[in-house]
């Protein structure tokens, strides 16, 4: 079977293309890696040991309302409030330290205003093991903090809401039925 462009396996495909590769084999490879970065709607920030940002993605970049340029090569204090900037730096190099992953709900200022982010930050290793930087990943959970309304102050749709959606707006015939095989849903006459 083949996997899907997008799946973890074909991420982990890629990620052990690259550190088994030669050098020159090594840049397109690294120029897929920064593509995917950038077509993610999660933002991705990879920083070194001193927590200077060697990647920053496009989601990133338009949340903080910063030119990706503007952000590589420095760290936190580019982006965030000078307290905001030194808790995240704190935090950055105690799991660094601790050399653990972390998951953590959190509150960014941001230009548009406070985001509630879910983010998973991680330390990065040489080929030795030792931590060269961290990698952080969020999840913009700004609706779901606000009870299920969004920033413009519209309710979300529920699961079934949206799952309806979907179905009415499928351009192929969709049926749903139960383990035995009975119709569960077929969609209403045109």
């Amino acid at each position: 079977m083949t996997q899907a462009q997008g799946s973890p396996d074909l991420l982990h495909d890629l990620l052990q293309r690259l550190r088994h590769s030669n050098e020159g084999e090594r840049q397109p490879l690294i120029n897929l890696l920064a593509a995917t970065a950038d077509h993610a709607v999660d933002t991705i920030a990879v920083k070194d040991r001193t927590g200077r940002h060697l990647l920053f993605n496009q989601a990133a970049s338009r949340l903080l309302g910063r030119p990706i340029e503007a952000v590589l090569g420095c760290d936190d204090h580019a982006i965030y409030p000078p307290e905001q900037a030194e808790a995240i730096l704190a935090e950055d190099r105690r799991l660094m330290t601790e050399n653990r992953l972390q998951s953590q709900e959190q509150w960014l200022e941001t230009p548009d205003g406070p985001r509630h982010y879910l983010t998973l930050k991680g330390p990065l290793h040489d080929p030795n093991g030792r931590v060269t930087g961290l990698f952080a990943i969020g999840c913009d959970m700004t609706a779901l903090a606000a009870g299920g309304q969004s920033p413009g102050g519209s309710t979300l749709p529920t699961a079934e809401e949206g799952f309806s959606r979907v179905l009415e707006h499928a351009t192929d015939a969709v049926l749903i039925t139960s383990p035995g095989a009975h119709l569960l849903y077929a969609p209403p006459p045109p």
